[in-house]
């Protein structure tokens, strides 16, 4: 968990949803990294496993979202190109976005490991009071929390999505999330 206890706010981060942007916004702000992801480093999720969802009675807790495709895009960009990054090294070698889709549902629901949820199932039993989307904090540079203003840098992303097709195989997968957050 990412909480402030002063201000009483808790962020719950959905990998690949722009964690590590906006971590650095609000660690200033009083937010520590707490519980089972106390180490918590960007691209160390499989180790610390799924979020622990419990935030503290009495928290506001806002989530981040990113466009389906670019975040599905952004996962094969860093499984085939970074393998160095995750513990399944060598695994994804050389696959294609669409096998690399069929990989992850080709697995059983509840034995996914966090990467393989869309983000619609990764908070879907979490009680959210706001849900923010990346792209509308990254052209207003920033977003409103509670009562204040949290000003965001975020950077360009250098892997080229465009030439990438998403396979029909993830059409569910996106559409929930498209449908639950607007996209």
């Amino acid at each position: 968990m990412i909480i402030s206890k002063e201000s009483r706010e808790c962020f719950i981060a959905i990998p690949k949803s722009g964690t590590t942007t906006i971590l650095s916004a609000i660690q200033p702000l009083g937010f520590e990294v707490t519980g089972k992801n106390a180490t918590w480093k960007p691209h160390k999720w499989p180790q610390a496993g799924r979020h622990d969802p419990c935030a503290p009675r009495g928290y506001y807790r806002f989530v981040v979202v990113r466009n389906p495709i670019r975040r599905l895009q952004s996962q094969y960009n860093d499984f085939v190109k970074s393998p160095q990054k995750w513990e399944h090294e060598g695994k994804y070698d050389n696959c294609s976005l669409e096998e690399f889709c069929e990989m992850s549902l080709s697995r059983e629901a509840n034995e996914r490991p966090w990467f393989h949820l869309n983000q619609a199932q990764f908070i879907s039993n979490i009680h959210i009071d706001l849900v923010l989307r990346l792209e509308d904090i990254a052209e207003a540079k920033g977003f409103q929390l509670q009562d204040r203003w949290v000003p965001v840098t975020t950077h360009e992303n250098s892997h080229e999505y465009e030439d990438q097709k998403v396979p029909d195989s993830m059409r569910d997968w996106i559409e929930e999330d498209a449908k639950a957050f607007g996209y």
